[in-house]
């Protein structure tokens, strides 16, 4: 009867009928998905195999003594569907000697049930109520198979007709009613309503724990406090015992409650207590019966503090050292900062001897990383946050379990004017057999100190690690140099600079112009208050949200310029020319007492003497070697142009302000000579034999000499 049961349950499953499984499957599919179902309904797994009914013809329990078996298991669905049959058929009506419902109707009844929809709720096709025919019909529902069925088997089974000297403590013993009772599989369209203690004439008192037991103790023993109730003959008396162990009487309180101590191994401890009444010389009792009548626990005995330590292979950044941003088409920051890191990978951090290089406008996040982005170096670390692994040693159900995992971070420099930072490691989703992972991100968010760093500072992360018994380890797992470093900026050298006409550059003072003697002026306003000739000008660019420090370049001697005469600078002196008397000479530097002059006319002669102007190739660029003084500073930029003088935060650093309303924070950084240079003149050779007096016209920059 349980396998035509089965059957039919399998089959509405593999036609997809199960609201849980709307699928269709295979026969084969379907029956081991209800086969197990209905073997649990008779008793648990751990009774019989979940295929055993399939396997044995069920024993007849009326005709020899047998021991609980799977055949035995089988025929008590039999005896049981009997005796609901008998018991529906006199709620139905029937006289006890008439004609009335038998196990096979009742099994068409069931079978009908479930080809409606897989479910046993009283309900065949269409949702029509199925019911047990009689003067007053039965309907048929979700609990029919499970409390009416139980207490009909304990009716069979304390009556003459059973044979087979099972028992109903064999079957408490065994939870073959608790499987009934209880069955909360999805055979049933409701969740069980019935109690166990309805079963039997006699029930053992409700246990209940007045304080849950831990879970895991720093001791050899664990105190147990219990409450034990029964409305109709009293607790006579209540007991555990751990494991298969002798079981340990406890003591009753003036309260009423019960309180024992229980010898504990170390490792894991199944605790089980239970109550038994006063009714009779063999008292109900609520061992093997289940809650609420018995009472399970697992209590852990751990007397050993977490083993910890450093994962160095799973600590690690990217060095930003060395690290760039990308810039637009003019050469400028992009904003929002777009970085480039360099090297080749992540770096790992070594417990000791390590160093960590940071800027602050990574320091910290707008929001929290997950677990998976955090410890993904090779590129889900958006904020390339370093990340600090840290492990205890553990093994589930044996030691126990972790109550917190906690951080301590010290500074250790002359300048640190950081508080110490603590808090609590994140959990890591890393899976190792034997170990839990714990994470520290290096971020400002968690630690502010790292953000007030002047310098260079020792870091040393101390980890404490505690379990629910109690037992707590701790230690300074790591420690390395922690830098902060400045910010990257862009800096593009502006190559149209010299068109710009900055009153004060060079490029505005020419010959051409007759202003070229102003360009060593030292007085001239436009050159104030710096007293410079401004020759370079760079803009530097800042897309982070914070200011930067940027130290100013400076130049070394043997800085290298070039001075153009107006014939190859681009504006031209035209027909100009001078008048016969301007003097070519023969030698240098003088000839004869005259001064030499720019001499734009005349034919080659000897000795000195005047000419008619006549054109003569120019000499375009006249290297001249600096000696010191050329220096830079910075201008802050308001609409692409200079406003005021940057910022400086000591003598030799300006700020370059912060990005906002989605543009680059900006300065410019011009190089200037100083504006108390002398003119420079030049005797040079022409045609072997006369010279030529030059006077500049122009500076250009060149790449020759030391670069700026």
């Amino acid at each position: 009867m349980l396998t035509t049961l089965a059957d039919h349950a399998a089959l509405a499953t593999a036609r997809g009928l199960h609201p849980g499984h709307p699928r269709a499957t295979t026969i084969r599919e379907a029956l081991g998905q209800r086969d197990p179902l209905l073997a649990s309904h008779i008793a648990p797994s751990t009774v019989w195999a979940s295929t055993a009914f399939r396997a044995v013809e069920p024993s007849s329990l009326s005709t020899a003594s047998r021991s609980l078996d799977p055949a035995a298991l089988a025929g008590i669905f039999d005896v049981a569907l009997h005796q609901l049959a008998r018991d529906l058929s006199a709620q139905a009506g029937y006289s006890p000697g008439a004609p009335g419902q038998t196990a096979g109707s009742l099994l068409k009844l069931f079978g009908a049930d479930l080809d409606a929809d897989a479910i046993l709720d009283g309900r065949g096709a269409g949702g029509v109520q199925l019911i047990v025919e009689g003067a007053q019909p039965v309907p048929l529902d979700a609990q029919s198979l499970r409390l009416p069925l139980a207490k009909a088997l304990d009716t069979w089974i304390r009556g003459s007709r059973n044979l087979s000297g099972i028992t109903e403590t064999d079957l408490l013993a065994a939870k073959v009613y608790a499987s009934m009772v209880q069955d909360a599989s999805d055979l049933f369209a409701e969740p069980p309503s019935g109690d166990l203690s309805s079963v039997v004439d006699h029930t053992p008192p409700l246990v209940a724990w007045v304080t849950l037991p831990p879970e895991a103790v720093a001791h050899s023993s664990v105190h147990l406090v219990v409450a034990a109730t029964d409305g109709q003959s009293g607790v006579g008396r209540v007991l555990a015992t751990v494991g298969s162990g002798l079981p340990v009487q406890a003591s009753q309180q003036v309260d009423g409650t019960w309180s024992l101590d229980l010898p504990l191994a170390p490792g894991p401890n199944v605790i089980t207590a239970w109550s038994e009444d006063q009714t009779r010389a063999v008292p109900n009792s609520g061992r093997y019966v289940g809650a609420p009548y018995e009472l399970t626990a697992v209590v852990i005995s751990d007397v050993v503090g977490p083993a910890i330590g450093y994962a160095a292979d799973g600590s690690g950044y990217w060095d930003e050292r060395g690290m760039t941003l990308a810039a637009d088409p003019s050469g400028l920051a992009v904003t929002p900062a777009r970085y480039r890191l360099a090297g080749t990978g992540p770096i790992r951090i070594p417990a000791a001897g390590g160093a960590v290089y940071k800027t602050p406008a990574r320091l910290g996040w707008t929001a929290p990383p997950t677990q998976a982005e955090l410890e993904d170096l090779g590129g889900g670390n958006v904020g390339n946050i370093p990340v600090l692994q840290f492990w205890n040693a553990y093994v589930e159900g044996v030691d126990a379990p972790i109550a917190q995992a906690t951080y301590s971070i010290a500074f250790d420099c002359p300048t640190c004017s950081g508080a110490p930072a603590s808090g609590a490691l994140w959990a890591s989703p890393r899976i190792d057999p034997g170990r839990q992972y714990w994470d520290l991100p290096l971020s400002a968010a968690l630690v502010p100190g790292l953000a007030a760093l002047a310098g260079p500072a020792k870091v040393s992360v101390t980890v404490t690690i505690s379990d629910v018994a109690g037992n707590s380890t701790s230690a300074v797992l790591v420690s390395f140099d922690f830098h902060l470093i400045g910010d990257p900026v862009a800096a593009v050298e502006d190559g149209s600079y010299q068109f710009k006409n900055d009153p004060k550059s060079t490029y505005p003072y020419t010959i051409a112009s007759g202003l070229y003697a102003s360009l060593f002026n030292v007085n001239l306003v436009s050159f104030l208050p710096e007293e410079r000739v401004r020759l370079v000008r760079f803009l530097v660019s800042n897309p982070a949200p914070v200011p930067v420090a940027l130290t100013l370049p400076t130049v070394p001697d043997g800085w290298t310029a070039r001075e153009s005469w107006v014939g190859t600078s681009g504006a031209s002196l035209g027909t100009r020319s001078y008048t016969p008397s301007r003097t070519v000479c023969t030698s240098a530097p003088t000839c004869g007492g005259a001064t030499p002059v720019l001499f734009l006319g005349g034919s080659a002669g000897a000795g000195c003497g005047t000419s008619p102007p006549h054109a003569q190739t120019p000499v375009t660029d006249v290297p001249i070697v600096g000696q010191g003084g050329l220096t830079s500073f910075a201008y802050n930029q308001a609409q692409g142009w200079d406003s005021s003088p940057a910022q400086q935060v000591g003598p030799t650093q300006v700020v370059v302000p912060p990005a906002a309303a989605g543009a680059p924070g900006l300065v410019a950084i011009y190089f200037g000579r100083p504006a108390s240079m002398p003119a420079r003149t030049y005797l040079l050779p022409w045609n072997g034999s006369s010279f030529e007096y030059l006077v500049e016209d122009a500076w250009t920059k060149t790449s020759e000499g030391a670069s700026i």
